[in-house]
């Protein structure tokens, strides 16, 4: 069973998740998403090479792999050593995992040391984005591949459930999935949703049957929005305006996800706009509750906030975004979407940039400002040390009295 603290935000995530994804599928709103996500897979080598190489590919090459877009890293499952290194070139994938590498890999699978690999991994890039200042922009996966007879220990369950309730806090932006043989169910206590995030690698199903889902996952998770100065240590080296370029297709729609990390305390001037940089008319909305806003034709439906611009600005104000939450994890996160119209011309938009991946493109700019770096776990030792504080003086008060 996980950590009760885990299943309890874990559980109205999951209502909500839910809730929004039945109205989603009837609109097939995620068909029109363009994914961009870094994604870590974690691989039991004891999969033969020849048993499991579609079933792997297939899901890298529906990713959107390229250097504007995807990453995807591959490490043993057994002990976290990298099969193939970061890279946003599919081709690498073939060159460095085949048959021959393949079996160079020690088999099996230990999870406490897949936590702690994703952990220094996401740790990495975020010290890396606070160098290059960029404010996230891409969703983040860790797709797990255990073998049929891969299984986490008893003593090591308690190990893993306790990292990912401190990994919540610590990491906000990072999703776990299964990939998994035999009866996945039995690494349910690992992820949010256990409806959502586990799928059955069965060799007996075609590959197509079996990857396919997981794609679908993949697409309809949002891109991250972060705070680039805080880095791995939650520390903040600046604060500032900070900004990226987007890009969506005429007709397509981007989900975005900020943290309430980012906004926990209560400051002026907090807020994320999205600027749009063509002719054509893109629209932005907002939400706490709806995980994927979004407008149908004139029907804007409850809890979001959406306007239409054209070479105009819509912004959000964070300043109290967590007014009356007392903690982090009580406090939702900001939900946000681009949505472009469906027809353009090349005379409304021309993106010639290097970060298009095409002529089509609609460009728009996020910019995010006065953002904070609130990792929750600080904030619960920082009540756990007061608390602390206060017994040792009562205890030495009436021990002198």
């Amino acid at each position: 069973m996980a950590h009760p603290v885990f299943w309890q935000v874990a559980t109205i995530s999951i209502c909500r998740a839910n809730e929004e994804y039945e109205h989603q599928e009837k609109s097939d709103i995620f068909n029109t998403t363009t994914i961009i996500t870094d994604i870590y897979v974690f691989l039991d080598t004891t999969w033969p090479y020849y048993s499991i190489v579609n079933y792997l590919n297939y899901v890298l090459q529906n990713l959107n792999i390229n250097p504007f877009a995807s990453s995807v890293t591959i490490l043993a499952a057994s002990d976290g050593t990298p099969i193939v290194n970061t890279t946003n070139y599919i081709n690498e994938v073939y060159a460095n995992w085949n048959e021959t590498t393949h079996s160079k890999y020690n088999s099996g699978f230990k999870f406490p040391i897949i936590l702690n690999t994703i952990r220094d991994l996401i740790e990495d890039k975020m010290n890396t984005e606070r160098q290059l200042a960029k404010p996230g922009g891409q969703s983040l996966i860790a797709l797990i591949m255990p073998s049929p007879i891969a299984y986490v220990s008893e003593s090591d369950e308690r190990y893993c459930l306790h990292f990912l309730d401190n990994l919540n806090y610590t990491l906000p932006d990072i999703n776990i999935l299964f990939y998994a043989g035999g009866a996945v169910i039995r690494f349910k206590s690992f992820v949010w949703d256990p409806e959502d995030d586990l799928f059955l690698l069965s060799l007996d199903n075609s590959v197509e049957r079996s990857a396919e889902p997981v794609v679908k996952r993949i697409r309809k998770e949002p891109r991250r929005i972060t705070n680039p100065h805080c880095g791995a240590d939650w520390q903040p080296n600046k604060s500032a305006m900070n900004a990226m370029m987007q890009t969506v297709r005429p007709g397509g729609i981007n989900f975005y996800r900020m943290a309430p990390n980012y906004f926990f305390d209560r400051k002026s001037m907090r807020y994320i706009q999205v600027d749009a940089n063509n002719a054509v008319t893109v629209t932005v909305c907002f939400s706490r509750e709806v995980r994927y806003p979004h407008r149908e034709g004139s029907l804007i439906p409850a809890n979001q906030d959406c306007r239409q611009i054209t070479s105009l600005s819509q912004s959000y104000d964070l300043t109290d975004a967590c007014t009356g939450y007392d903690t982090i994890l009580q406090c939702p996160p900001l939900y946000m979407s681009v949505q472009a119209q469906t027809f353009a011309d090349s005379t409304q938009v021309s993106c010639t940039d290097e970060d298009c991946q095409s002529p089509d493109q609609v460009r728009y700019t996020i910019f995010v400002n006065n953002l904070t770096c609130n990792a929750a776990i600080r904030i619960r030792w920082g009540y756990l040390n007061a608390l602390s504080i206060v017994l040792i003086f009562l205890c030495i008060f009436y021990k002198i009295f």
